[in-house]
């Protein structure tokens, strides 16, 4: 990390890397249809520490962010991966593209920016996926900003069996790449110290915002102490639907 990253990321982690985050861009992802302006104006800075935008939200609502002196992160991608055959506009195939630099992040005034990195899709998906997030990285470099890859095991090649296993390849590919922060899927306890053995000494976060039919863990909260425990320590949660009491979490959080 460059000295710009290193600032910009004590905006949003403390000294133990502990960070509470809400992803608030579901509706870039054209599967939430609610005015985020609320949610923002409900936000208590005392427990959240950050929240994820998409770049047009973080302009909209830039006197609103102002207001609340919240960080804020910006998504730097859009996919298809949330459609399917029950969805208003199915998919037809997989496809993702940048939508967002980190210097364009920069000027909205962002903290950091994420990227969303599928592994168990085709080789070619994979292949533009790492060129597009290396080229983030590149930008992140040049702007300061910290780039956070947010792993996703996703696709035919993913299984029960293997679902730890693949976010631990595609995390380990990612901080390779120059990633500044990997955030991984929720994964048992052991899977998770497996994680923090492999990541180089890197900050990781738990990604609560995707449940996994293959790893359906109910009792996020539960699930996320026994990753704290084996030194994953920030979360991001859904804005819209964080499937667990933030009170709650920020007391284990803090404890």
């Amino acid at each position: 990390m460059n000295t710009g990253q290193t600032i910009r990321m004590r905006e949003f982690f403390d000294e133990t890397n502990k960070s509470l985050i809400m992803d608030y861009t579901s509706g870039l992802l054209g599967v939430e249809f609610r005015n985020i302006k609320d949610y923002i104006s409900a936000i208590v800075p005392s427990i959240v520490d950050a929240i994820i935008l998409s770049p047009g939200e973080a302009k909209r609502h830039g006197d609103l962010l102002c207001e609340k002196r919240i960080p804020f992160i910006i998504k730097c991608d859009w996919s298809n991966r949330s459609w399917d055959a029950r969805s208003i506009y199915p998919a037809q195939k997989f496809r993702q593209v940048p939508i967002c630099d980190a210097a364009d992040a920069l000027h909205l005034g962002a903290s950091a920016v994420i990227f969303d990195m599928h592994f168990g899709t085709s080789d070619a998906d994979t292949a533009e996926s790492l060129q597009a997030l290396r080229a983030l990285v590149e930008s992140g470099n040049e702007s300061g900003l910290p780039v956070i890859a947010n792993i996703i095991p996703f696709g035919s090649r993913v299984s029960v069996d293997n679902y730890a296993d693949v976010a631990g390849l595609g995390m380990r590919m990612c901080l390779e790449l120059g990633a500044t922060v990997a955030s991984v899927p929720l994964v048992a306890a052991m899977d998770a110290s497996r994680l923090v053995e492999a990541s180089m000494k890197c900050t990781l976060l738990a990604c609560a915002t995707i449940p996994s039919t293959l790893m359906p863990f109910d009792d996020v909260i539960s699930t996320f102490q026994g990753m704290m425990e084996a030194g994953i320590c920030a979360i991001i949660l859904d804005g819209y639907e964080p499937r667990c009491d933030l009170d709650q979490l920020a007391a284990l959080m803090k404890s």
